[in-house]
């Protein structure tokens, strides 16, 4: 399963609001593949899960594996 999840539009997200908006649940689901926009705005961790860290600046592309 594919999740996306843009947190434009929110200045700060809390592992409270994580459970209040379903988030939680998507990103402990190890059949997911959920896809944070804008993930600074996240105040709290997300898990364990291995993230790839995706920016991109101006017309170059940087790809970061954590």
């Amino acid at each position: 399963r594919l999740v996306h999840v843009d947190l434009y539009r929110l200045e700060s997200v809390s592992s409270k609001d994580m459970l209040e908006l379903g988030l939680q649940e998507y990103v402990t689901d190890s059949s997911s593949l959920v896809i944070i926009e804008w993930p600074e705005r996240l105040t709290c961790a997300v898990g364990n899960q291995r993230t790839l860290l995706f920016r991109v600046e101006g017309t170059s592309r940087i790809i970061q594996f954590a």
